[in-house]
């Protein structure tokens, strides 16, 4: 594609000769020969300082916000993230503009709710992609993502290949970080799905006001026609309030447009009485806890604004399950229950220990941790909440990424200690497992938090392979 034409796209000025883009970049270090190389402004670094870089790797031309000498071509424009995002948009078709997507942002249930929404438009015959922190899937795509929402290049390369291969809708998370960062500039999702908000990455936004209110920020009709909002969460109260677009509520406590009551929790899973706007259906999930009947019903949502049919939405119900390591149940021949949970944060950490109590006859074991090099804050909170709820606790290594494993640990210990002493310490996160059962017996429940389906433990900043349940598996079947 021609410099020229990118250009137009990213509503820049060239300066310098049109020239030939074979693919866009914006990490110097991974950039290719050919590519156009996007000079952006982190919030601690310089994106000019690596021009050097990206031109002795071959860079055909340059994109940055102001005018510079240079020896390549160079196209200033005024937004560098949102210029990133629609050039990335042109240079692979557009094919967000073929595509019906969905948008799901929240603190939790991004995941889930992807998955969710998905199951029902596959039951209903439409072929669908999801974008997350899982990876990319489609009918016959399964590919690793970097990040819960991918940097534009890689975003609308993915969204390419979904529409060439027949891909009709795409449900993607769209993370906090993606939306300050401006990823999704030029997308116009058919539905934007609002979560929740609870603590988390404020090591980044500083404060749950400014983390909130980047999320709140999104729901305006230039990002999304529909918003499907959380009426149960004041911060989703304040979007339905404010936002510019059509806007469908969901809840479990008051009226809604979408609204759960009646729930009854047993070991097959939740049933309740589903109203969708008005029209009432009795239905059964095999989904366990309140949590997942809060990502139910941001899905049927969802489903109702893309115009799939109320009894449609009601008989894929039963059918869809939740996503590898998200309340993933590995059975023991003990009698004992391991569940793997994705829960890293003080809410989600509540949540999955809350959804385990009524179904544990025994004792409730948890073994979690927290990730290195992030929001400090949550970690004596988590603490507090998993002896709270759990009966005892093993606290461990998570993703220590460049902090002490020990140090991390010891601030978990300081909010167990102020609840219960029933707990240990083992740093080693497979020797931690393998306490945890060998504690548990015939009607005890081990809950693994934390990783989910992640197949990598990130020490020192190298990741190094690993997965929760195949660690659990090797143990058992060694027992």
């Amino acid at each position: 594609m021609r410099l020229s034409a990118l250009a137009r796209a990213a509503e820049g000025t060239v300066y310098g000769e049109d020239c030939l883009i074979t693919g866009i970049s914006c990490n110097s270090k991974s950039l290719s020969h050919g590519d156009l190389f996007f000079a952006l402004s982190g919030k601690d670094c310089d994106g000019r300082e690596y021009i050097a870089e990206a031109i002795q790797r071959g860079a055909s031309a340059i994109v940055c916000e102001a005018p510079f000498d240079c020896s390549l071509p160079y196209v200033v424009v005024k937004n560098g993230r949102c210029a990133l995002a629609k050039a990335s948009a042109a240079f692979y078709g557009n094919p967000e503009r073929e595509l019906s997507i969905v948008t799901v942002t929240g603190t939790n249930g991004k995941t889930s709710t992807c998955h969710l929404l998905a199951g029902i438009l596959k039951n209903v015959g439409v072929p669908c992609g999801t974008v997350g922190t899982l990876g990319a899937f489609a009918e016959d795509l399964c590919l690793p993502t970097s990040l819960t929402t991918p940097d534009p290049p890689e975003l609308f390369s993915l969204l390419k290949r979904m529409k060439d291969t027949g891909v009709k809708a795409v449900v993607m998370e769209a993370s906090a970080h993606a939306i300050y960062w401006q990823k999704l500039c030029g997308i116009r999702a058919e539905v934007g799905i609002f979560t929740n908000i609870t603590q988390d990455h404020l090591d980044f936004f500083g404060d749950i006001k400014e983390y909130a209110g980047v999320k709140q920020g999104y729901f305006r009709s230039e990002n999304c026609r529909c918003a499907v909002i959380n009426s149960d969460d004041c911060y989703g109260k304040e979007i339905l309030a404010k936002a510019d677009c059509n806007k469908l509520s969901y809840s479990r406590k008051e009226e809604a447009d979408i609204m759960a009551y009646r729930e009854c929790q047993n070991a097959n899973g939740v049933s309740f009485l589903l109203k969708i706007k008005g029209r009432e259906y009795a239905v059964e999930s095999p989904l366990f806890g309140g949590f997942n009947v809060y990502n139910l019903l941001a899905a049927i949502g969802a489903a109702t604004a893309l115009g799939v049919s109320e009894q449609e939405i009601v008989s894929a119900i039963p059918t869809l399950q939740a996503p590898e390591g998200r309340f993933q149940v590995i059975p023991d021949a003990s009698g004992a229950k391991i569940v793997i949970d994705y829960a890293h944060t003080p809410d989600g950490m509540r949540s999955i220990l809350t959804a385990l109590r009524p179904i544990t006859k025994g004792r409730l074991i948890a073994v979690f941790g927290c990730g290195g090099n992030r929001d400090k804050t949550k970690r004596a909170i988590m603490g507090e909440i998993a002896a709270e709820y759990a009966d005892f606790c093993v606290i461990t290594s998570d993703n220590p990424r460049f902090e002490r494993p020990a140090d991390i640990i010891n601030e978990i210990e300081q909010g167990v200690k102020a609840v219960s002493a029933s707990y240990i310490a083992i740093e080693n996160r497979r020797a931690a497992i393998r306490y945890a059962l060998s504690l548990a017996g015939d009607g005890d429940t081990v809950a693994v938090l934390g990783k989910g389906a992640e197949a990598y433990q990130e020490i020192g900043g190298i990741r190094f392979t690993y997965k929760d349940e195949d660690v659990i598996r090797c143990l058992l079947r060694k027992r």
